[in-house]
């Protein structure tokens, strides 16, 4: 019996350094400096771009949900991070979808160019038909 205990002792004392050293290559963290807290007119310009998820074409800045005031104060806690404004609402189209951007991104291949498009040719088409019509 005292042969295993002291077997069991040099086995536990051989292979301790081995479970000991992941944990030691470990390079601790470095402390970063506190953000100052951002002012509520920096999160309402990245709020001001996005609408609110309950109620249909508010902008999120001046929604007075529940649900807006959370995502103000994620707003707050990324810019707060050092996201920028873009991130953060890449981050959101990311997570909920294109129908929360207030203005709709252009993109390659989609459609959405169409909205910038067709309304000024809509406008011009107006103007050229009164004045035929008035000719």
């Amino acid at each position: 019996m005292r042969k295993f205990l002291v077997l069991l002792l040099l086995s536990y004392l051989v292979l301790l350094p081995f479970a000991a050293s992941p944990a030691a290559a470990q390079e601790p963290a470095p402390a970063t400096p506190q953000a100052a807290s951002p002012s509520a007119d920096e999160v309402n310009k990245v709020a001001s771009k996005l609408y609110c998820p309950v109620c249909e074409n508010i902008p999120l800045d001046v929604c007075p949900t529940t649900a807006c005031a959370q995502w103000r104060e994620q707003i707050r806690l990324q810019l707060s991070e050092g996201k920028s404004e873009e991130e953060i609402i890449n981050t959101f189209i990311l997570e909920y979808g294109d129908r929360v951007v207030a203005a709709p991104p252009v993109k390659g291949a989609t459609l959405n160019w169409l909205v910038y498009i067709v309304p000024p040719l809509a406008i011009l088409a107006g103007i050229v038909i009164l004045f035929r019509a008035f000719r």
